[in-house]
């Protein structure tokens, strides 16, 4: 009887409506609000414009309520509505009001955002705020898929920190998230949304630990190694599958059947080289002579998919297959058509050193109908402005033109040396109707008085990057081994020369002494000159490898002091830049002075091929070496040697992951033998892992493979430091531009579980 009169009470208040009382805000209104208030005061000082307007954030009468992403804004006398397809909540969110209020304050408020970050808004400030009398703004994702990705997260910072001179490091949870946030509101304020969903990306990341016992033919083979399964140093998610074996198609459409038969069916192939090189896959690629192995293996690719559609649309006809055309798979196939034109949907990823025109017309011969474009393009590790925005937006246009339905660029966003062609990316997704000069003339309008000279600077350092691309290309250097456009940097300095550079400098340096500048706009030009001689010292750096050590060392100190002395000009994820192989590590291991100059001096520079000793004495990482996943701390709870040692997490008891630290191109002495040794302190059931890799043997030295050159396990007894070794002999050949042989160092913990830990200190590198 109780329960009855409770049932019949709730359902009276729902009748009434009183559970509207407890309905989630609309969070689209909610940031919509506060970017109103923040865009009016920056205007007018006043979050209300003097209280002369009233605004509304809510369908006015008359209208209809909004679908399909749309956004409006009305003005009507002294109302302005705000209201926008708003369905969905979190990660399924639809921004129509927010966006509403960004268009609003675009075209009313005159407000672009040039860069993420405070300093990128450029505005100017009105007593009063004077709108029309009656308008009405529209805005609706022009493309299916509106996606620029914000990569910022804290952890690349301290990731990476060990790397950088100390005065240069980010490491701040404060910093970081606020770095985050600036670019989150950065895309925001474009209007940047996909307007279809569709699930892509790597798709088999779980295989290995899936299979690799049951179904180990799942896999890809290793000739050299005869084993299946091989990861080289990419982890158990870079796992390659044997796609020539029936079974693996089968194993896709059950696990797609397992799933729900969506429509949309994720078959692209994880990120690594380790291709299969079973004799049932090689058949099915198309070789030029001469052409190295595995360099191009689209049609093994094409004709798996064809396979898999074949049995996904006997099921569900109206199925779609989701694929990349990536890495050696980028190029057109030379044989096999693709089966199902219009059930395959690519995602298309050429390197910025290719025609992606030339590359898609003979790609849509061979059965391409539909495709987004998702490159590399923003992937850049460098310091040197590359002039590539007229590329990047002639390049969009063109896929365009061939019914590209949208766009996932990866990226670098908020990066300086890219400011520029981040916001002609972001422009021109939102409006590609956009002419390329207008969007250039509002970037440069940041610089006030100095906006003519500025426009002569980058197009100055346009007309430089083009032709350094244009050179790169025309040396006809093997680009299939280029798999990510942060080679760039590696190759920034190409056809570029110091002249150049300083006369680039000299416009804006001439451009400082406006005295018509304002305090904003000269701000902004600071950092531009600064980094522009930044530019020039790092060239200078870069070039000067085969200089006498003396001035090489020189100029190492001369970089290293101006980034230090100018830091407040050069924001940047310095960790990533020193430590990156996409970035300058090769250079600054060259130079005896790095290590001096990233630890103090605290460890003798000089020797490092022969043997190093990492006993961690203070409660940061030394030299070279960072964490991976399952590093928790440097802690002083327990030591074998000084005062510190690692904490590492376990795994779980049945998964044969690893999870540690890490040292990128320790040097070594090819041909020469050594011993990798650390002590370990583990808790009951916990394991130790020792793992010495080395590149494979790329073209141009980009390493898009690695090579195992030793490793081993080690059962460790609980509650007590004990020390494992396992010895190697460093490999003969590098690649050829690879300034110091060197391989990478992993101490991992294996095996334990929730709860459990490894302790790991004295890790010692000897030559024998």
């Amino acid at each position: 009887m109780k329960i009855t009169m409770i049932k019949s009470q709730i359902l009276a208040f729902v009748s009434l409506g009183v559970l509207a009382l407890f309905a989630v805000p609309n969070e689209s209104v909610v940031q919509a609000k506060a970017e109103l208030a923040r865009h009016l005061t920056l205007v007018t000082g006043d979050a209300q414009a003097g209280g002369k307007w009233k605004f509304r954030f809510e369908v006015p009468p008359g209208e209809t309520c909004p679908t399909d992403y749309e956004s409006f804004y009305r003005i009507d006398g002294d109302m302005v509505w705000f209201w926008g397809d708003d369905q969905g909540r979190r990660r399924f969110q639809r921004w129509g009001t927010l966006f509403a209020v960004e268009l609003f304050a675009s075209e009313q408020l005159g407000i672009r955002w040039l860069w993420p970050g405070e300093d990128g808004t450029v505005y100017t400030p009105r007593k009063e705020l004077d709108l029309p009398a009656r308008h009405t703004g529209m805005f609706r994702p022009p493309l299916a898929k509106s996606h620029f990705r914000n990569n910022a997260k804290s952890e690349r910072f301290r990731d990476y920190e060990g790397f950088a001179p100390r005065e240069l490091r980010m490491t701040t949870e404060a910093s970081c998230a606020k770095d985050h946030e600036d670019r989150r509101l950065f895309l925001w304020r474009h209007r940047l949304q996909d307007r279809e969903r569709f699930g892509y990306g790597h798709a088999y990341t779980k295989w290995k630990a899936r299979f690799a016992k049951s179904h180990p033919e799942f896999l890809n083979y290793s000739r050299k190694r005869k084993v299946r399964g091989f990861t080289g140093s990419g982890g158990p998610d870079r796992i390659k599958l044997c796609v020539s074996n029936p079974a693996v198609v089968d194993q896709v459409v059950a696990d797609w059947l397992a799933a729900g038969t969506n429509r949309y069916l994720n078959v692209c192939e994880n990120d690594s080289a380790n291709y299969c090189e079973c004799e049932g896959c090689t058949a099915l690629d198309v070789l030029k002579p001469g052409e190295e192995p595995y360099t191009f293996v689209t049609d093994r690719y094409v004709d798996f998919w064809n396979r898999v559609a074949d049995k996904v649309l006997a099921i569900r006809p109206d199925a779609i297959l989701v694929a990349y055309a990536y890495s050696h798979y980028r190029f057109a196939p030379r044989r096999t058509r693709v089966k199902h034109p219009e059930h395959m949907l690519f995602g298309f990823v050429p390197s910025i050193m290719d025609d992606a025109g030339a590359e898609f017309r003979k790609w849509r011969e061979m059965g391409m109908a539909h495709f987004f474009l998702r490159p590399n393009y923003h992937c850049f590790w460098g310091t040197i402005p590359r002039g590539m925005e007229r590329f990047l937006y002639d390049n969009f246009h063109e896929c365009l033109s061939y019914g590209m339905i949208g766009v996932d660029y990866d990226s670098n966003l908020g990066r300086y040396p890219m400011n520029l062609e981040s916001y002609v990316t972001a422009r021109m997704i939102a409006d590609p109707k956009a002419p390329f000069e207008v969007i250039c003339d509002e970037f440069y309008s940041g610089y006030g008085a100095a906006k003519a000279d500025v426009k002569r600077y980058f197009e100055a350092v346009r007309a430089a990057g083009e032709a350094a691309r244009e050179a790169f290309r025309a040396a006809k250097i093997d680009t299939t081994h280029i798999l990510d456009d942060s080679v760039l940097s590696t190759v920034q300095a190409f056809g570029r020369s110091e002249e150049e550079l300083r006369a680039e400098w000299d416009i804006l340096e001439k451009a400082r002494a406006n005295p018509a500048l304002d305090a904003v706009a000269k701000r902004r030009l600071d950092d531009l000159a600064v980094r522009a001689e930044h530019a020039i010292h790092t060239f200078r750096f870069l070039t000067g490898q085969k200089l006498p050590p003396a001035e090489f060392e020189r100029r190492g100190r001369e970089l290293i002091d101006f980034r230090v002395r100018e830091k407040a000009h050069l924001p940047d994820d310095w960790g990533s830049i020193f430590g990156r192989w996409e970035g300058e590590i090769r250079t600054w291991n060259k130079l005896d002075s790095w290590k001096a100059s990233i630890d103090g001096g605290s460890v003798d520079p000089r020797g490092l091929a022969h043997g190093v000793t990492v006993s961690f004495e203070r409660p940061g990482f030394p030299f070279g070496w960072r964490g991976r996943d399952g590093f928790l701390a440097i802690t002083n709870a327990y030591a074998s040697h000084g005062e510190y040692s690692v904490q590492l997490s376990t795994p779980g008891q049945k998964s044969w992951s690893r999870l540690g630290i890490w040292r990128a191109a320790q040097p070594v002495v090819p041909g020469s033998r050594y011993r990798l040794s650390a002590d370990f302190r583990a808790d009951e059931g916990v394991g130790g892992h020792l793992r010495v890799v080395a590149p494979a043997v790329p073209e141009q030295g980009i390493a898009t493979n690695r090579e195992l050159v030793a490793e081993a396990n080690m059962k460790l007894p609980a509650g007590k430091w004990e020390n494992f070794a396992v010895t190697f002999t460093a490999p003969q050949e590098f690649p050829t531009n690879r300034p110091v042989p060197s391989v990478t160092l992993y101490v991992n913990s294996v095996r334990g579980g929730e709860g459990k830990f490894l302790w790991v200190d004295n890790i010692r590198v000897q030559q024998l």
